[in-house]
């Protein structure tokens, strides 16, 4: 990491400081040959080529939350640190930490604090909301409070441990392979018995145990286990039956293993929403104190009542800890069910975001990053059943495909009991034929799902599990294991349909798979399509603006994703500005009224009048190429990630960008002479943003003999024209009054927000401000382009921006109809590099003075800027630094390329190169060295000038901020490797180079500045 990253001069006047930002851990996916799914390495790039988790963001869909919800949330957001609702991590460690102290019956607990540790510390609670904490919290502290309970038990009745317990069948198959269907089949044999869920649910009494079949039919558990339940639907309506549309739920449901596993610090369900360290430990094979206490708790249900002939066991996270199931339960038989993965993952995937999507806030949770997560943990658990057959006799296990099971479930199980030598009577066949007319398909719903919802491709997946793949779901719907451990009773029918589904590489998948399991496992929903993220993934390019007419930064190609070395992140939350009482009351009016909600951007009224003025062809030019600008940039929002006080601070935004367009349009029509008046020169100041640029437009503005725009002749919601007919009349214009209170009007939704603003860029009314805000009126939002979607980002970097330079000119001629400066105007803004060969036609006359410093620090402190004035737009957590990151790098290294192009193809006199470090050293000899070179004359009285301002704003005026690489997820190295050629011309480690002329550059470094 880059240690204490200089914030020197990020508000452009030359504020400095050295600020630690400590590193974010970085991750990648790991292959089959090491048990961690997350390692370190280097970041992840989201507009990247073969880099995992690459294309759009993919937020969640959280679940509906009640009244009594949102009024929580609305208590812990107003409260903010001094919230009661956080997950009490101290406190719960403190329990795990006794519970890891045990060791007696149920083995060794030691490794329990790990895995508890690991999870709870690793949990990023910024992203929660109340509700979700306080549930969390709740959930966490009756984990390790049912571990407890259960050891005490076991400590005082030691005699548990010595129970001889009865075999048990294993179904240890994947997630959504049909495990539950097979496990409700296999416990309609009345003498076996399963555990029910309010046995072995947290929060309910585990012990003593039922002593008999009838009593636990009038088990006063189940009434606590109800209410208990309905306490998450107060809060989350509909919850449980969005989890039931994947897997049943209920008190007196014969359930999983999963909740037992669950107390030891093994959370299948929430694993994912865990850091990288805790996904590691989730998948480390070696899970045997896990087991061992989960053989104590089924020996503890025996003491009571135990079953006729064997157990029924099952929990999806058995094919990760084979080595650690097979030595606990020795007279265990194991069952794998097999189904293609590329409708496992996705449907995995689905019922992880129905579980835990209520965790975060809408949208902070990337489905990405779940479908890349996902796909890691169960390639380890393939490899590993691969491994576990390659080496055990076969008689121990039985392999099942899918297809067989719901097909014809009765011979499917009839198989299994011969396998394994146990009875299959007529009786058995009758009851699971009767179960399964009560239980029909799709009895609690299904829900849809892709692999593109989870930002995974068909081909990805056929890669990364070929072993698999090839072993258990050949073609022809046989599996190529040994033939007495497989069921293979399909039909022809079954073999067909077995062929369309299985994996082929020449085809296609399926847009949409759905689980066609029966009801227990409930299938996928019918929710709602997936966003299309496909097999394309974006790539970002720095292709040179002369050479072409258009430029896609952000473009589609079809990427191949390698199983091995693939680059993974963790999610890097924005900070969000702090937010007033009213912010909040909207947000809460809004949250709770949901689609009804008033509160959003009025696209269809915005483009409206985007389309009225793309018809405008005048003095200021042709400005159809507006509407696409407007069109793609409001199209492209994703509003669900956008909270209701942003909505109406961006709908009132965009609505007066484009009213102020039209009535300077209406304005030019009415007075076609704004075309003929001739301009004065211009001094345009076109360095990169965060180089110096504002300092330098300050110092030039000294010059009694320029002039430039003031903030309230060009802020959209005041009127732009007439203009000012004097300088006299700028001083008490009554648009500063106008524009005073717009401003007090954000800072009533969101206070201090200006002055976060001004620590990297100085804001107020009567502020000579950069053309910025003119050329946003055209559809060019510098300070919001990094919102949009790829479209709205490859328009707002291609160079031909002619049409958004005419309306600039325009504006200014428009400005000496009311007064002209005596010598030239001062024009400033940091998008100019991107656009140079627009803005040399526009301006012919311009002079233009590039700003020069190098892009590992020029990067991250726009990065910074930009967070700071844009992070409002979105829900805590819901934008990820890296994406920021990642498409601020891209985008200012195809201006890198553009001012490279430009130096060369131009008249060196017609520009000048400035070392950033050359202006804050010695800045009135910069500006001496720009006055001589374009022909100007510079006093002493100018000088002087300059020197009284300087004085007037000292370094660091309005505050300093932090910022570094590893805050938006990029690195050093990479920064130097995608800006060689820029750097190499302009940022030597030493005295700055010269482009083609000794007079183009000012290169007065000090023996001080060169040691800096």
């Amino acid at each position: 990491m880059r240690q204490g990253a200089q914030s020197e001069g990020d508000n452009d006047n030359g504020d400095g400081a050295e600020i630690e930002v400590s590193a974010v851990h970085k991750a990648t996916g790991c292959g089959v040959a090491d048990t961690r799914v997350i390692q370190h390495g280097s970041t992840v790039q989201i507009f990247g080529g073969n880099e995992a988790g690459g294309g759009p963001y993919l937020p969640h869909e959280r679940p509906a939350v009640s009244w009594v919800g949102w009024g929580v949330d609305w208590l812990g957001w107003s409260l903010g640190r001094f919230s009661p609702f956080y997950i009490d991590v101290d406190g719960i460690l403190a329990k795990a930490k006794e519970l890891s102290r045990y060791k007696g019956v149920a083995g060794d607990l030691s490794p329990c604090f790990k895995s508890y540790s690991l999870f709870l510390r690793g949990i990023d609670q910024n992203r929660m909301p109340a509700t979700a904490r306080a549930m969390l919290n709740g959930n966490f502290n009756t984990f390790v409070d049912s571990a407890l309970s259960l050891t005490r038990y076991y400590t005082a009745h030691p005699e548990v441990g010595t129970v001889p317990m009865k075999p048990s069948i294993i179904i240890a198959g994947f997630p959504r392979t049909g495990t539950t269907l097979l496990q409700n089949l296999l416990l309609c044999d009345t003498k076996s018995r399963g555990a029910y869920t309010f046995e072995m649910c947290f929060g309910v009494p585990m012990v003593p145990p039922a002593k008999s079949p009838d009593e636990l039919k009038n088990d006063p558990r189940i009434d606590i286990m109800s209410r208990e339940m309905l306490k998450p639907e107060s809060i989350f309506p509909g919850r449980r039956l969005r989890i039931s549309e994947s897997h049943k739920m209920g008190p007196t449901t014969r359930d999983e293993e999963t909740f037992i596993m669950t107390l030891t610090g093994q959370w299948l369900t929430l694993f994912s929403t865990g850091c990288e360290e805790s996904i590691n430990d989730f998948v480390d094979p070696n899970k045997l104190h896990a087991y061992q206490f989960l053989r104590t708790f089924f020996q503890m249900l025996e003491t009571g009542f135990a079953p006729t002939s064997h157990w029924v066991m099952k929990c999806p996270a058995h094919s990760l800890w084979l080595d650690s199931l097979a030595p606990c339960f020795p007279d265990g038989k194991i069952v794998f069910t097999h189904r293609h993965p590329t409708e496992t993952i996705p449907s995995l995937c689905a019922l992880f975001e129905s579980m835990g999507g209520h965790c975060f806030y809408p949208g902070a949770w990337d489905r990405r990053i779940l479908g890349r997560i996902t796909k890691n943990v169960w390639k380890q658990a393939a490899s590993r059943i691969c491994e576990f057959q390659r080496r055990t006799d076969p008689s121990l296990y039985y392999n099942l495909q899918y297809d067989d099971l719901v097909q014809h479930p009765s011979e499917a199980c009839r198989s299994l009991y011969n396998h394994f030598g146990l009875e299959f009577d007529e009786e058995l066949a009758q009851r699971m034929k009767e179960w399964q007319q009560v239980n029909p398909q799709g009895q609690h719903g299904r829900r849809c799902y892709s692999l593109e919802m989870f930002g995974l491709t068909h081909k990805e997946v056929c890669d990364d599990f070929s072993e698999y793949i090839h072993t258990f779901c050949s073609r022809h719907g046989t599996p190529s294991s040994p033939p007495a451990t497989t069921c293979t009773t399909a039909t022809t029918s079954a073999t067909k349909k077995d062929e369309q589904q299985t994996m082929a590489s020449s085809s296609a998948p399926p847009q949409h798979a759905s689980d066609r399991e029966t009801n227990p496992q409930g299938d996928d929903d019918k929710s709602h399509k997936s966003t299309a993220a496909g097999e394309a993934t974006p790539t970002m390019t720095s292709a040179s603006s002369s050479s072409s007419a258009s430029v896609s930064v952000v473009t589609t190609t079809t990427t191949k994703a390698s199983s091995e070395g693939r680059e993974f992140n963790v999610h890097l939350p924005h900070e969000r500005a702090t937010q007033s009482w009213v912010g909040w009351g909207i947000d809460w009016i809004g949250w709770s009224l949901g689609r009804f909600s008033p509160f959003y951007i009025d696209i269809p009224g915005i483009l409206a009048k985007a389309k009225e003025l793309s018809k405008y062809n005048g003095v200021a030019g042709d400005l159809s190429p507006c509407y696409k600008s407007y069109s793609l940039f409001l199209n492209g929002l994703d509003q669900n990630k956008i909270p209701p006080s942003s909505r109406i601070m961006l709908n009132g935004t965009l609505n007066s960008f484009v009213d102020s367009a039209l009535s300077l349009t209406r304005y030019y029509t009415a007075h076609p002479e704004i075309g003929t008046v001739p301009l004065k020169p211009a001094i345009i100041v076109a360095g990169f943003p965060r180089t110096g640029t504002t300092l330098l437009q300050n110092f030039l503005l000294c010059d009694p003999k320029s002039r430039g725009a003031y903030t309230y002749e060009m802020f959209f919601g005041a009127p732009m024209v007439p203009p000012a007919k004097s300088p006299e009349a700028l001083k008490t214009d009554p648009r500063i009054a106008i524009v005073d209170k717009a401003l007090a009007q954000a800072e009533l939704l969101y206070p201090g927000r200006s002055a976060r603003i001004s620590e990297s860029h100085p804001m107020g009314t009567t502020v000579q401000d950069e053309d910025t805000f003119i050329m946003s009126l055209t559809g060019n939002w510098l300070t919001h382009y990094s919102i949009g979607d790829e479209a709205s980002i490859n328009d707002f970097a291609d160079p031909n921006k002619l049409h958004t330079y005419n309306f600039l000119r325009t504006f200014f001629q428009m400005l000496e109809t009311g007064f002209a400066p005596a010598s030239h105007w001062i024009l400033k803004s940091p998008s100019h590099p991107l656009w140079l060969e627009s803005l040399a036609n526009g301006f012919p006359s311009g002079r233009i003075v590039f700003t020069h410093r190098h892009p590992v620090e020029t990067v991250p402190s726009l990065c910074a800027l930009i967070e700071s004035m844009g992070g409002h737009c979105f829900y805590p957590g819901a934008w990820d630094r890296r994406h920021l990151g990642r498409v601020t790098k891209n985008v200012w290294k195809l201006a890198a390329a553009r001012i490279c192009e430009f130096q060369r193809n131009v008249d060196p006199s017609l520009y000048f190169n400035v070392d950033y470090l050359d202006l804050m050293k010695r800045p009135i000899e910069c500006c001496r060295a720009i006055y001589q070179h374009f022909g100007l004359t510079f006093d002493e009285e100018l000088a002087q000038r300059m020197k009284d301002w300087k004085q007037a704003n000292p370094q660091g005026k309005h505050g300093r901020r932090g910022y570094s690489l590893e805050m938006y997820g990029l690195s050093h190295k990479e920064i130097c490797d995608d800006f060689s050629e820029y750097i190499e011309k302009f940022c030597p480690p030493a005295t700055p180079q010269q482009p083609s002329s000794s007079t183009t550059t000012c290169t007065s470094t000090t023996e001080s500045s060169n040691k800096e």
